[in-house]
């Protein structure tokens, strides 16, 4: 069986001659003192390095992604749970260990160099296999712990609420880290091991590769307070489906342009020759639920489970279109349990297509 410090080293450095990859594992397995001393200089693109009485290891590459992530020593640290000048000194080695300057740097954090964007994704991917190691040992000992993160597009309409009530019982060990993001963010973050699991739009997601579950498609519909719009319930019978031109008819808070969902509104008012000029325009779904309630506005939000608000009522649009359908996706080579067990269980507790 390879040792998993070979497979993580020749992962980050795969241009390292095989010699220096022997040299490691003789290293990492000597049971003396003596193996360091001798190699303490080791040869990478027929020059030799000097490893200054240190190796790469796993906080080092922990360092460097968080460093990617967030863009700022300070905050890099702090998300280490470190203190900066530990988290520099540790990179700076890093950077001796590898012969390589990874990190641009000037008064303050000016981004990775070109050869610090090529290791980065190795990067990532070695803190995946870490990971994934420590994950798998829990399971052998019964034991599901850690944090599992989970992203997902603003008004999705979905209601997580059971699937994550069924993963804190099933495994009370792991915490639950959830965000709210654009899909295209959700996108990176997923591939980049920033987010474990996202939910997020079909299309965006059909040519990565990733895995997915597609959930039933929802329909556009019209949220509002009765008591302020009385008159909505009654509009055309209360059994049919409201037309466009009619939604128009009273005052909309929807979500910011850029946004898909906002997109796609757009989309079907434009197919029947309609403008909308909402009288709110906000980045954030509990904010336009907070303005329905207090009667600012009404607005437009998928039919789904999330929205069972019991002050607030849904009036469905007739839409030649709907809303993007949505996707729970994770990485193909994420192996972690925690990540395994939710997909399960989502397959069994969410209304897949």
């Amino acid at each position: 069986m390879v040792s998993p410090i070979i497979a993580i080293t020749t992962a980050i450095t795969g241009t390292i001659h095989s010699a220096r990859a022997s040299a490691w594992y003789w290293i990492c397995n000597s049971p003396s003192g003596d193996a360091l001393e001798a190699n303490k200089r080791l040869w990478h693109n027929g020059r030799s390095v000097s490893l200054g009485g240190f190796f790469m290891d796993i906080r080092q590459l922990q360092f460097l992604c968080a460093l990617a992530d967030c863009q700022h020593f300070g905050r890099a640290a702090q998300q280490c749970n470190v203190t900066q000048p530990t988290l520099s000194m540790r990179l700076r080695q890093l950077e001796e260990e590898l012969g390589l300057t990874l990190i641009r740097r000037g008064s303050r954090f000016e981004g990775l160099t070109l050869e610090g964007e090529r290791l980065l994704p190795w990067a990532r991917q070695s803190l995946r296999a870490f990971q994934g190691v420590q994950s798998e040992a829990r399971v052998l000992k019964g034991q599901l712990t850690g944090t599992l993160r989970l992203g997902m597009v603003p008004l999705s309409a979905v209601n997580l609420a059971p699937l994550l009530k069924d993963m804190g019982e099933e495994a009370p060990e792991v915490s639950l880290q959830l965000s709210i993001q654009s899909a295209q963010a959700l996108l990176d973050d997923v591939r980049s091991n920033r987010l474990d699991i996202v939910l997020t739009y079909l299309e965006d997601v059909e040519a990565t590769g990733l895995q997915t579950l597609i959930l039933i498609p929802s329909r556009f519909a019209l949220l509002y307070h009765p008591q302020h719009f009385p008159q909505i319930a009654e509009a055309t019978g209360r059994d049919l489906p409201l037309s466009w031109s009619q939604v128009l008819d009273y005052p909309l808070g929807l979500l910011t342009s850029q946004m898909r969902f906002r997109q796609r509104i757009e989309q079907c008012l434009h197919s029947s020759n309609l403008q909308v000029r909402p009288k709110i325009e906000v980045d954030s779904a509990s904010l336009l639920m907070d303005y329905v309630r207090q009667g600012i506005c009404c607005s437009v939000f998928p039919t789904g489970e999330m929205h069972r608000d019991p002050e607030l009522r849904l009036r469905e649009i007739d839409s030649a279109l709907t809303p993007p359908t949505l996707v729970l996706a994770c990485r193909n080579d994420d192996e972690r349990e925690n990540t395994r067990l939710f997909m399960q269980r989502a397959q069994s507790l969410l209304p897949l297509a």
